[in-house]
């Protein structure tokens, strides 16, 4: 009983924080491109429809800039399943995909579906939502996390969008306008994956990832922090 109850308010608490984001969202059918499940988070945090096939999934950075660089050629190309030997990883527990470029004269593209049950399921996902990309509102994401490699970065500024954050633990903005950098991305409070940690103000429930602005981002393409967020995160990892 007391864990039914607990999972009933924290649904509530999302719920909630849910209609309050969508209250200040103006721009949908919006299309983010991401190398990890950050664009899918936010997604679900906002209510609107995955128009992207980046949900769910891991694309490694120098792979990502590749098929970002080339987005419309790759919605043509076919994906199909790799056996983990021939993904280079000894032993995964989620389906893996190859996205065919050599059809269209690109490199190929390996795909970690690392939420699904099956590739079969991952591939339909894959496709499906990659129909519904608003090639007029995109909006890129690429998370690092700590210490990212500058030719990565200098690479990730030369893409062509006008959108675009990279999520890292660097502080200088002059050389890498678009990067934006969170609080606790420091040695000392960093552990990867903990954007997607969650907590409670009141009656709303919050993950890390929100200290990162993304409705004003979306809304208008300006990279800023919720000072109201940052606070509350600095207070618990202080």
């Amino acid at each position: 009983m007391k864990n039914r109850l607990s999972s009933l308010l924290s649904r509530t608490r999302r719920g909630i924080s849910q209609q309050k984001r969508k209250r200040r969202l103006k721009n949908h059918n919006f299309t983010i491109i991401s190398n990890t499940c950050v664009g899918g988070v936010i997604y679900n945090a906002l209510g609107e429809r995955f128009n992207s096939p980046t949900i769910n999934l891991v694309i490694w950075e120098e792979e990502f800039l590749t098929f970002c660089n080339n987005l419309r050629k790759y919605s043509q190309c076919s994906i199909q399943e790799l056996a983990p030997i021939e993904s280079g990883i000894n032993y995964v527990s989620y389906p893996v995909g190859l996205l065919k470029g050599k059809e269209y004269n690109l490199p190929d593209i390996t795909v970690r579906f690392v939420h699904y049950h099956s590739f079969e399921e991952a591939k339909q996902k894959w496709e499906s939502r990659f129909k519904r990309v608003n090639y007029n509102n995109i909006f890129i994401i690429m998370e690092r996390g700590m210490n990212p490699n500058e030719v990565i970065m200098d690479e990730f500024e030369s893409l062509p969008y006008k959108n675009k954050v990279f999520l890292s633990s660097i502080t200088q903005s002059e050389r890498w306008p678009h990067n934006y950098n969170f609080s606790f991305y420091t040695e000392d409070r960093y552990v990867e994956g903990n954007i997607y940690n969650m907590f409670n103000i009141g009656v709303y429930q919050y993950r890390w990832l929100d200290e990162f602005d993304y409705v004003t981002w979306l809304n208008s393409g300006i990279i800023q922090t919720d000072r109201y967020i940052s606070r509350h995160i600095k207070r618990k990892t202080d």
